[in-house]
């Protein structure tokens, strides 16, 4: 027979309600509840049962969580099921160590009060953040922080393919921005090669070919901008950090300043995966476009962005037809949602 292990979650799966049936139904639940109650300046039961605010808030959520962890933990035991291990992720390593009675509940409990309330203090409220990124390996992810302007760093290693970044929050922003950008260009011509219809492979090159078209009108628009702009004005532009690593060169970045890099390009392999991501990002170059819309008053650089918006909208369309084209061909065969087409047979 296999190993038991009981495993416990770390903050950020918070949620009102959290525990409530718990609370209803079994009287040992009740009794951690009441426990939290009695020995914590807060009354856990409101902020974990009813609509409110604090509850994500770090400070409450940590001694919220524990207890709706450990409320559930009472009745499993109860039940007669018992661990061979346990453990935690983050925050849920006080639970793990309830659980195998190297500490108490109540112990437990004032602790991560504590360490809530200390957390919360050291950085003011809305100039920290946290972000998960997921699906890139921690190599990619180490290549981009260092460009990022501000405090922002890995986390947490939670597992393979999820990694936590934090810091503050403008840089923490950019480093997801910067993460997230499409080169889409090479994104396209990577995924071809898994597209068993040769009319997407086709459509793919076609497209690909066509955002290298792109990146020259862009790079051509930022030429033009900036090739007579005087050594007085680089600093006044705020274009002087650009300038010292590339002077008045066209170097492919992202608005907040990140250069483009390998981790971009987002080729999965299966088939479907990838139209709907090429569709998703075509759509968020979209949005840049019109976001970009809204700053610029000058038509001589407004008509191309227009033009180049209006081939996302083209892109995403001929994708969705893509799609289609690859569910018509999978339709009588397996549930393609079950399976990767492209894997191994």
């Amino acid at each position: 027979m296999g190993k038991i292990v009981f495993m416990f979650p770390g903050q950020g799966a918070q949620y009102v309600g959290m525990g409530k049936d718990f609370y209803d139904s079994f009287a040992c639940s009740k009794e951690i509840f009441d426990k939290a109650n009695e020995v914590l300046d807060i009354d856990v039961k409101k902020l974990c049962f009813e609509e409110n605010e604090d509850i994500n808030i770090t400070e409450y959520t940590q001694a919220a969580m524990v207890t709706a962890s450990v409320a559930i933990l009472k009745k499993i035991e109860e039940m007669g099921l018992k661990p061979d291990l346990t453990a935690g992720l983050s925050l849920g390593e006080y639970c793990a160590l309830v659980a195998s009675d190297v500490m108490s509940f109540e112990d437990a409990v004032k602790v991560v009060r504590q360490r809530g309330i200390l957390m919360q203090d050291t950085v003011p409220a809305g100039e920290g953040a946290m972000s998960a990124v997921l699906g890139m390996k921690k190599e990619a992810i180490e290549a981009v922080l260092p460009d990022v302007e501000g405090i922002v760093t890995i986390a947490n290693y939670n597992c393979p393919g999820q990694i936590v970044i934090s810091g503050e929050s403008k840089a923490v922003a950019e480093a997801g921005e910067a993460l997230k950008e499409a080169g889409a260009a090479m994104r396209y011509m990577s995924q071809k090669y898994a597209m068993s219809n040769p009319k997407v492979a086709g459509l793919l090159n076609d497209i690909a070919t066509e955002e290298l078209g792109h990146l020259e009108i862009v790079g051509t628009i930022v030429h033009q901008l900036t090739k007579d702009l005087p050594c007085n004005e680089v600093d006044t532009a705020g274009f002087e950090k650009y300038y010292v690593d590339h002077t008045l060169g066209v170097w492919p970045q992202a608005a907040g300043g990140i250069p483009f890099n390998a981790c971009e390009f987002q080729s999965k392999g299966d088939p479907i995966t990838d139209l709907f991501e090429d569709m998703a990002a075509e759509q968020k170059a979209r949005t840049t476009y019109d976001n970009i819309l809204t700053l610029v008053k000058d038509n001589e650089v407004a008509d191309p962005i227009r033009f180049l918006r209006a081939r996302e909208i083209v892109h995403f369309q001929r994708f969705g037809e893509a799609l289609r084209m690859v569910l018509d061909d999978l339709n009588n065969k397996k549930n393609f949602y079950l399976y990767n087409p492209a894997g191994c047979k």
